[in-house]
């Protein structure tokens, strides 16, 4: 992988990361079923990111 900026760590932005752990202990909150929401909210939300980047990458090729 090419260089990475400060605030990336293996390729994810941290303050996604960190978005993702919020909704994470929300979802925690929320849900009776333990784990199955929030890992769910999780992935999305990085999968959306990675969409975007991928969009980006390919715009600039």
């Amino acid at each position: 992988m090419a260089h990475q900026g400060v605030g990336y760590q293996n390729g994810i932005k941290l303050s996604i990361r960190k978005a993702a752990i919020k909704s994470d202990k929300a979802m925690r909150r929320q849900t009776a079923g333990g784990t199955k929401g929030r890992t769910f909210t999780r992935i999305q939300i990085l999968e959306k990111y990675l969409n975007e980047r991928t969009n980006l990458i390919k715009t600039f090729q």
